[in-house]
């Protein structure tokens, strides 16, 4: 799929929200989980993935996405080498992605950020990883949390 391709999906059914496909954006009033959906299956084609969302200041810190309602699994991606995440969910980052060497992470909000456990298991599915950005995404330490709930 190239970059026309996937601005004619990404333009279809916003089309008043996109400029060109580069510069797309899917407003939060929307809902985004259908079009996230699509994202979690690319063609496996698909050299890079961006994906930004912008969510407005006034959104709630409940649960943001909604879960994927099918897994995610499926053969490598083969030809993706670049991701970038901004604002968008974790799951996004599958085990079909292994061969990613640009993974960029921002902005992840509060209650979609996966567990330490987790966000180490994923990144050492990335064997071919050289350049990695992790900007306001830190993953959530359960056991310190779990132990100041003790305290």
């Amino acid at each position: 799929m190239n970059r026309q391709e996937l601005g004619i999906i990404i333009e279809d059914p916003y089309k008043d929200d996109c400029d060109d496909a580069s510069s797309c954006r899917h407003p939060y009033q929307q809902d985004v989980n259908p079009f996230l959906e699509l994202l979690t299956h690319p063609n496996p084609a698909v050299e890079a993935l961006i994906v930004d969302i912008d969510i407005p200041k006034s959104r709630p810190f409940g649960d943001v996405y909604k879960r994927p309602l099918f897994p995610s699994h499926g053969p490598p991606l083969e030809n993706l080498k670049y991701m970038e995440l901004h604002s968008a969910p974790f799951y996004l980052l599958t085990p079909r992605c292994t061969n990613l060497t640009h993974f960029h992470l921002h902005d992840l909000p509060l209650m979609e950020r996966p567990t330490v456990r987790y966000f180490l298991f994923m990144l050492d599915q990335l064997q071919d990883l050289e350049h990695f950005t992790i900007y306001r995404s830190f993953p959530i330490n359960l056991e310190l949390v779990e132990m100041k709930s003790l305290e």
